[in-house]
């Protein structure tokens, strides 16, 4: 029992200084390449490097997958992370010889490293805890990146005014190797979960965790789900970026507002995260994910009233505040009860490539709206996906909670 503990202890441990680490080299990196992006390319730009995400995403999930059955998570993650801290000091190196087409590239990097290697973060997470244990646990995994995401976003501003927005990105690079060493270490300490002992096995071919999840009448409207809520986001990020180069058209000083903004955010994040633990045990999962889309739709309604920078702020902000925090936590949860290949083949097509395609439609809806003039309508229709999103959360904690029971949640389920 007290080696149980101390197992338990350990990860937890473990993880926080993963998160703190991994989300602090994020904001680091994302104001400060949003700002170049949009130093060396307008805002309308962004929809068509969106869908660029979307393909490489695709790409990058067909190696994950090759993969991801056959090795231990930790190990992956380790070499994950030391590719993109690789990647990127190549980009660097190409954007100070001015090399054409850097600047995607760089956009390109910041958007795919980040969501492979929180995917892989929370697959290991999930195969680790169990429901029980994940209620309180992940509020603090959260809030301990929400720390190091905070830290990294009011250190970014510093660090373009000292030494410029694009020399500020190479303090990314050892931050990566911080979170292979962590990963190293984390191996050596306690026993994987998620190793699995016949390297051999058969190679499971990409079509078969779309396979999987088409079977699911579980995670087919979760796809649906997450597909809904980044393309909200996605919508209120462009509307965001167009907001502030008419507010702050200088470069740094524009890498400054964002990462005091992103600050903001993770400050605001890290009190509901460690408040996820309280806030599950007295609601559920069930009503706190019904919660999440009101909310959100409240304040998108008070931006169609009073259209000003401050609700805009506002609008982003909430958005991000409840992806990084209660949404993460919950949906999470609802991966917990289900099997192995549904938690770790299932989960990344749903949390790499979905997540990717969802900013892809984004670009698609964006460019329609662009090219229309009609672009200031698109709050109304962030404001009807709102509604969907309330749609289908009721749908798939319904199917949840035919998994699971009140009293199993309260209780603790064990992994699957």
């Amino acid at each position: 029992m007290a080696n149980h503990k101390t197992i338990l202890l350990t990860r937890i441990a473990c993880l926080c200084l993963l998160a703190f680490f991994l989300i602090g080299s994020y904001a680091l990196s994302r104001p400060a390449i949003d700002s170049l992006f949009l130093k060396h390319h307008s805002a309308d730009e962004l929809p068509y490097v969106w869908l660029m995400a979307a393909v490489c995403a695709a790409f990058v999930i067909t190696i994950y997958n090759r993969f991801n059955t056959r090795y231990p998570l930790l190990k992956i993650f380790g070499i994950s992370a030391i590719l993109s801290g690789l990647i990127l000091a190549l980009c660097l190196v190409g954007y100070r010889f001015e090399i054409p087409g850097v600047v995607y590239g760089l956009y390109l990097w910041k958007e795919i490293y980040i969501v492979l290697l929180v995917e892989i973060f929370w697959s290991f997470a999930d195969v680790t805890f169990n429901i029980k244990t994940a209620r309180w646990t992940y509020g603090v995994l959260l809030g301990t990146g929400s720390a190091g995401g905070f830290i990294g976003n009011m250190l970014v501003g510093q660090l373009a005014k000292s030494v410029g927005t694009a020399n500020g990105l190479w303090w990314v690079v050892p931050i990566l190797f911080i979170c292979w060493f962590i990963s190293a270490v984390f191996m050596s300490l306690t026993p994987d979960p998620s190793a699995k002992k016949d390297i051999h096995k058969k190679i499971p071919k990409w079509a078969h965790s779309i396979e999987i999840v088409q079977k699911s009448t579980y995670l087919f409207p979760l796809l649906l789900l997450v597909c809904i809520v980044q393309i909200c986001i996605s919508l209120i990020d462009y509307q965001f970026n167009v907001t502030l180069v008419g507010n702050y058209p200088d470069t740094d000083m524009r890498t400054d507002i964002m990462g005091r903004a992103y600050a903001g955010i993770d400050l605001i994040a890290v009190s509901l995260q460690l408040l996820s633990g309280p806030i599950l045990r007295i609601f559920g999962v069930a009503k706190t994910l019904l919660s999440i889309p009101l909310i959100l739709g409240g304040v998108a309604c008070a931006f169609l009233l009073v259209p000003r920078f401050g609700m805009m702020l506002a609008i982003k902000i909430a958005s991000k505040c409840f992806d990084y925090s209660l949404f993460r936590a919950s949906k999470e949860i609802l991966y917990i009860p289900l099997k192995h290949d549904e938690k770790i083949q299932g989960k990344a097509l749903i949390d790499i490539l979905i997540y990717r395609i969802a900013k892809g439609i984004s670009s698609l809806i964006l460019i329609g709206l662009v090219y229309a003039g009609a672009t200031s309508l698109a709050m109304h229709l962030t404001i009807c996906l709102l509604v969907a999103w309330t749609g289908l959360t009721y749908v798939i904690v319904k199917r949840y909670r035919s998994l699971v029971s009140i009293e199993e949640e309260f209780a603790g389920v064990a992994n699957k």
